[in-house]
């Protein structure tokens, strides 16, 4: 048995003790060291119930996850048990954590699990945009609010990089700042 936690169980979100999961085709099962609250998650939590209108959605919380990867299903590819990583998967606020084998990816060894576990849906957002624009190495990319996200350190998720990068956004003082050069 395993601690998950539910939302739409309201007006609070409520612990339960429910059966580890068994990894199916194409999925890892991650023991879950750290998991993080982004804006999605909130926006979940905040909308999965309205007493007004007497509905609730039960449904496992939580999306972003750190640690290592505690079995795997059949087809799931270049992963193996004991492999640290960091992912986004729907429920990730269990003890364990299904997820795609695709959704998951090696924590960096300069990472530690806490770290690791806020930079899943930054990294995923950048990659897919980048892949999605067919940016091709050499090419120079702004990065607008840069400064606040977590990832400038580790923007290079991918295979492609780069030669120059540009990050624009609020500084502390609020007056804009313009970084640029290989690697911020």
């Amino acid at each position: 048995m395993m601690a998950a936690l539910f939302g739409g169980t309201a007006p609070h979100q409520e612990t339960r003790e429910v059966p580890v999961p068994e990894p199916g085709p194409g999925q890892v099962l991650v023991r879950a060291h750290a998991v993080s609250l982004n804006n999605a998650g909130v926006q979940q939590l905040d909308s999965s119930f309205a007493p007004a209108a007497g509905q609730r959605t039960e449904y496992l919380a939580g999306y972003e996850f750190a640690d290592d990867i505690a079995a795997t299903g059949p087809g799931a590819e270049n992963v193996r048990i004991g492999d640290r990583v960091m992912g986004t998967t729907r429920g990730a606020f269990a003890q364990y954590i299904l997820a795609d084998h695709r959704h998951v990816m090696p924590i960096p060894e300069s990472l530690g699990y806490d770290e690791a576990s806020a930079l899943p849906t930054s990294l995923l957002t950048e990659h897919g945009a980048l892949t999605r624009a067919r940016f091709q190495s050499g090419q120079s990319v702004l990065i607008t609010g840069a400064p606040g996200s977590p990832t400038p350190g580790h923007l290079r998720p991918g295979r492609k990089q780069p030669d120059r990068a540009g990050a624009a956004g609020p500084r502390p003082d609020r007056r804009h700042k313009r970084r640029s050069g290989p690697g911020l």
